[in-house]
């Protein structure tokens, strides 16, 4: 029941915004209830102790640490098909779509590795990290995709940088595709570096495309 109520408010200032209630509102409204899950699920493991002793019957305390880390990937796997749709439906671009695909995923991989730790609470206190490195993403992604774009795309105009900076801009694209893509999936990779390569990843594409768009406007207005 929190989950929905935790959902509501996005719902909410979507309706406010767009004065309508349409697949986007529910589609984001299940992006959030199932981002919450997992996220409790994993504050309630590293800190089970805590809800035992206060008898609150929470997942791990009532079913056991197997069966919630079942209920986690799960609610991880539906998330990741439940964020592809904004791209699938329409509502968000391809950029989005395939920055959160990688962001879930490694958030699912994540998920999967509970059933090989030998530590189940150090392994839940980094998933819920990277729940947190999740939402973020997902916030970024939604806010800042196309309205940068539109700002940079004006001042690109009265900039207009030199081809050598755009080949640098695609060269730093190609750069944080493979170092934050390498350290998400390595398995040797501490949790503060695969925060930093995915703030990299994503200033780093989001550049790469405003640059690439205002160009394409340049072009078309010239």
């Amino acid at each position: 029941m929190g989950s929905i109520s935790g959902a509501a408010p996005v719902v909410a200032g979507y309706c406010a915004v767009t004065d309508r209630f349409d697949g986007a509102a529910l589609i984001l409204f299940l992006i959030l209830v199932l981002w919450q899950m997992p996220h409790f699920y994993a504050i309630a493991m590293y800190r089970f102790d805590d809800y035992k002793n206060a008898g609150l019957p929470v997942l791990p305390v009532k079913k056991g640490w197997h069966a919630t880390k079942v209920q986690i990937v799960v609610y991880i796997a539906a998330f990741v098909l439940a964020v592809g749709s904004l791209t699938a439906f329409g509502y968000a671009g391809y950029i989005f779509g395939i920055i959160m695909m990688l962001v879930g995923v490694a958030w699912l991989r994540q998920g999967i590795r509970g059933f090989t730790t030998d530590d189940n609470r150090q392994w839940a206190r980094k998933l819920f990290f990277v729940s947190l490195l999740v939402i973020l993403a997902l916030s970024i992604m939604l806010s800042v995709g196309s309205r940068l774009a539109s700002i940079a795309s004006t001042t690109y105009l009265f900039v207009r940088p030199s081809t050598r900076i755009l080949h640098a801009t695609y060269g730093l694209v190609a750069l944080t595709l493979v170092s934050g893509t390498y350290l998400a999936w390595s398995t040797q990779a501490h949790l503060l570096s695969t925060c930093v390569a995915g703030l990299v990843y994503v200033l780093g594409v989001s550049f790469g495309i405003v640059t690439a768009r205002a160009k394409l406007i340049r072009v078309k207005s010239e």
